[in-house]
């Protein structure tokens, strides 16, 4: 589930969606999400140099990544965590801003459950 906010003279029917690409839990009880946040732009808009945070909070845990951009292509990052280890799952929020070069910023969130291997054998 997801949510956006508008700020400023962002025009109202720009939207913004965080994609989870992929996720994996590593040997050292990592767990490493890759994602990608999508711009959709429905009219012809100048807005510029795009600079876009995305941030991971998983109970205390943030990891952040930032990029400018232009073109969308490619605009993905990695953010990790590493939860309790006799934890079977963890909800946890990815949020996006998008800061535009023009004025005005747009801001999404999205909320996950994941469920952990279990380390039993």
């Amino acid at each position: 589930m997801g949510t956006n906010v508008v700020r400023f003279e962002v025009p109202t029917d720009i939207k913004q969606t965080v994609f989870i690409e992929d996720l994996f839990q590593k040997r050292d009880e990592t767990v490493e999400m890759l994602v990608s946040p999508h711009l959709e732009l429905k009219g012809d808009y100048q807005l510029g140099i795009k600079r876009t945070t995305v941030s991971l909070y998983a109970d205390d845990w943030v990891d952040q990544w930032k990029q400018s951009w232009t073109d969308q292509a490619g605009l993905e990052g990695a953010l990790t965590f590493e939860p309790e280890t006799e934890r079977t799952e963890i909800s946890v929020i990815i949020t996006a801003e998008t800061e535009f070069e023009a004025g005005g910023s747009i801001d999404t969130s999205r909320s996950e459950e994941i469920q952990f291997r279990s380390n039993t054998n």
